[in-house]
């Protein structure tokens, strides 16, 4: 188990503060479609992958690095970056995409977790 948060409060008590009336719905609604299209983006970083369409590669990892930015999740942030970056030069890896993949499910569990205590 890593030794640092999978994501940082401080960027989804941000979020929260960007509900109307101090309302959670937005940040259950925001946090709700990141969970339903990353693991979408991961099937077809998959995809890219094993077809060796390297510019998909980049320009998902791309995605998953903003959208995991945005709650925080500065780890699968950086993993996603790595790939984004070695993808062009043919250095992704099967194994990087399931080191992204590992950091999501626990991206993923603490977001259900903050969505359950808001």
């Amino acid at each position: 188990m890593p030794d640092y948060p999978a994501i940082d409060q401080r960027a989804i008590e941000a979020l929260q503060e960007l509900s109307t009336a101090g309302s959670n719905d937005f940040l259950r609604e925001i946090i709700t479609l990141y969970l339903q299209d990353t693991p979408v983006l991961m099937a077809k970083l998959d995809q890219a992958l094993a077809d060796r369409d390297l510019m998909t590669v980049s320009r998902l990892a791309h995605s998953i690095k903003g959208s995991s930015g945005n709650f925080g999740a500065t780890q699968l942030a950086q993993l996603a970056q790595n790939l984004e970056l070695a993808a062009p030069g043919g250095e992704a890896t099967v194994a990087a995409v399931e080191k992204l993949k590992a950091e999501y499910a626990r991206v993923a569990a603490a977001l259900m977790a903050s969505i359950a205590s808001h």
